[in-house]
């Protein structure tokens, strides 16, 4: 990236090959709940780890299960203020609650493995179709980055499942069916802003994997950031051929706030 370059990718931010979906799911609702219990300035990972471990603000029965659950959360979501993606995905939530499942989704995506690896296969079955737990296990059994047992196999595809179910890719409490998730302004205007870090930069920032991950077709994707640019949330621009996306406004507006 070049000097001038305002954002700078927290490259250690990117799980590479950790899972949390060997023993839990993308656990939106505690993250909705913790975001719920704190305050934007508290989110350092000290006051996080009281807060879940000694308020029990996700009210879980043991000890030991809130323990995991921070844990679980902090890989997921990183939740530390001093992390710029971070930032950015509290940003977007306090913005847009209706893309609150798909803002987790998307950090989601980008923190954890098996996400990543198994979002094709989820794309590929045909809109009211079933997912079942056979055709995921059958595609990411050669896919692990570990020797896990069959037992462990079982479960993690039965945690993606319930994850792509919160993030709104499948319905269903038993049959998993497919369907398209629902898309907003602020959910496109993070995808973008995760193509941004990376280094894409126009028209390739629409057709990102995270655009991908949450089916967002380049079309779509600029009505929303028209939307998005009209609300302060990115600058975007398109004369023909030509496309602009940055995101100045919001980074002042953060400055503002700090």
């Amino acid at each position: 990236m070049s000097k001038n370059n305002e954002y700078i990718l927290e490259k250690i931010d990117k799980q590479t090959s950790h899972s949390v979906h060997l023993s839990r799911t993308m656990m939106y609702k505690e993250i909705d709940l913790l975001i719920s219990y704190m305050n934007d300035s508290e989110f350092d990972p000290p006051k996080i780890k009281k807060a879940i471990i000694e308020e029990n603000c996700l009210s879980k029965k043991t000890l030991n299960n809130r323990k995991i659950s921070f844990e679980r959360l902090r890989s997921l979501y990183i939740l530390d203020k001093e992390s710029y993606i971070f930032q950015s995905f509290l940003y977007y939530w306090n913005c847009d609650t209706d893309g609150r499942r798909l803002l987790a989704f998307l950090l989601a995506y980008f923190r954890d493995f098996y996400v990543r690896i198994s979002i094709p296969f989820i794309l590929d079955i045909p809109y009211g179709e079933i997912l079942s737990v056979e055709y995921l296990i059958e595609k990411l059994r050669y896919k692990t980055y570990e020797n896990i047992t069959e037992k462990t196999l079982q479960s993690l595809v039965r945690n993606l499942r319930s994850t792509f179910s919160q993030s709104g890719h499948l319905t269903g409490k038993v049959k998993k069916t497919r369907i398209n998730p629902s898309l907003s302004s602020g959910a496109i205007s993070f995808a973008l802003l995760l193509g941004y870090l990376e280094g894409m930069r126009g028209e390739l920032l629409f057709q990102s994997e995270y655009m991908k991950s949450i089916e967002c077709s380049p079309e779509r994707g600029y009505n929303f950031a028209y939307d998005a640019s009209s609300r302060g949330w990115l600058d975007f621009k398109k004369a023909g051929n030509i496309v602009e996306v940055s995101f100045s406004n919001f980074t002042k507006q953060k400055r503002n706030k700090s």
